[in-house]
């Protein structure tokens, strides 16, 4: 579990977490068993990985909305105009 962040909870108990880190979102049921298996929901959109799943709701009917900004990339970006220097 890489990088866990916004948490949900469907009317299934099923707990959805915005992993940044492995740049997806997951869902777990939370009244199986010991063993917890995580279940990939989305990990990206038109072909393109996630950037950092951040927060996340559940509407009435089951939707999923989430944000996605690009927090994880910042750091990247700015370390290698740094080195270009």
């Amino acid at each position: 579990l890489l990088g866990p962040n916004g948490l949900a909870l469907d009317y299934n108990n099923d707990l959805y977490i915005c992993q940044i880190g492995d740049r997806r979102i997951a869902k777990v049921n939370i009244n199986s068993s010991n063993k917890r298996r995580f279940i990939n929901v989305v990990d990206n959109y038109k072909g393109k990985r996630l950037n950092s799943p951040n927060d996340l709701t559940i509407s009435s009917d089951g939707s999923i909305y989430f944000t996605d900004p690009p927090f994880s990339f910042f750091n990247f970006f700015n370390k290698l105009q740094r080195s270009a220097l």
